[in-house]
Order: structure tokens, then sequence, then C-alpha cells
């Protein structure tokens, strides 16, 4: 490529060295793009696995350990109100879709 841009006030040696640069860059941006896109796969993957479980959140809940039951439930209530050692009620926290919603037990 000849530099003839304006006249020559652009020598061919400095547009050699933009064209170098500009090559570099799009490297780098592919690179990161590339790396950008596997961590989308992979949290994809974690969301999918996530999703799964909370298909069937019955079975999630009954076969949890003990720890994780309580992580549950404190991800979901604000509080039990439990009256002679059984639960008689409980607030969902604001974040739950039914942010004004009392759970009673079907009695």
């Amino acid at each position: 490529m000849q530099a003839r841009l304006l006249n020559g006030a652009i020598s061919e040696e400095f547009l050699k060295e933009e064209q170098q640069r500009i090559d570099r860059d799009l490297g780098k941006a592919r690179a990161m793009l590339h790396a950008c896109e596997g961590e989308w796969q992979s949290i994809g993957a974690i969301l999918d696995r996530l999703l799964s479980l909370c298909e069937d959140s019955h079975t999630l809940y009954t076969t949890a350990p003990a720890l994780v039951q309580r992580q549950l439930n404190q991800a979901v209530f604000r509080r039990f109100w439990i009256i002679d050692k059984g639960i008689h009620g409980a607030d969902l926290f604001p974040h739950s879709p039914n942010s004004s919603a009392t759970i009673l037990p079907p009695y």
C-alpha cells in the first residue's frame, strides 16, 4: 500500500506501525472475548444445575442435610410462628414474589 494520504503528510512507516498496533489490539480483544464466552458457558451450566434443583423444591428440601434446610429456610422466610412446639405460620422475606403473604399451615 502506498502512502498517498494527505499528499504524504502521513508516512508509510507510521501507517504500518498503526496497523500493527490495531492488529495487536484486535488480538487482545479476541482473546478477552473468547475468555468471556467460556465464563458465560460456565455460568450457564451452573444456572442450569440450580434451576433443575429448584424444579422439585420439595425433594430438594426433604433430601437436604439439616444445615442446607436451615439455609433454604433463611433464604425464604423472615420468621416462623411457633406455638406449643408447632409451626403456626410464617412470614416471607420481602424479596419473595408474594412478599406480603403469610403462610399458614393447612388446618
